[in-house]
């Protein structure tokens, strides 16, 4: 009996997946076991290794955040979530494999997603904007130019 064929995406992204189609963002393990044995034939065989690729990825990709437990939530079950500064790598749905060397360059920029999903580049283009008209407009009114 042959093993079905793994779907054409890394398992961050299969993990991503996952945890964006729960409306509230989040999912435990088991939940992202059973988000992927829903959608893909795959890990619905007896082929089992690929929980452990989950887990591996989960715990040590920089994209994923451990959630803690609610109150009254005792035992294991802990949310996962991606982190908001990694979630332009999957704007779009945009799933596919990376290039290789694509996570050193993604943590090169790292530092520099929060400042732009912040909003805070817009605000940073518009004052240069406005600064760019004012020194237009003194240029305009200076009698030696």
């Amino acid at each position: 009996l042959r093993r079905q064929e793994k779907p054409p995406y890394s398992y961050i992204a299969l993990i991503v997946m996952a945890i964006q189609s729960s409306p509230s963002k989040r999912l435990t393990l088991n939940e992202i076991y059973q988000y992927l044995q829903g959608r893909f034939q795959f890990f619905r065989g007896q082929y089992q290794g690929w929980k452990n690729s989950v887990r591996h990825n989960l715990s040590l990709n920089d994209c994923f955040i451990k959630l803690p437990k609610g109150l009254g939530r005792p035992g294991k079950g802990h949310y996962w979530t991606v982190d908001p500064a990694s979630q332009y790598m999957f704007e779009e749905g945009s799933f596919r494999r990376r290039p290789r060397g694509f996570r050193r360059r993604y943590q090169a920029l790292k530092p520099y997603a929060q400042f732009y999903h912040s909003g805070a580049v817009n605000n940073f283009l518009g004052k240069l904007s406005d600064n760019k008209r004012i020194i237009q407009s003194d240029i305009a009114l200076d009698p030696t130019t």
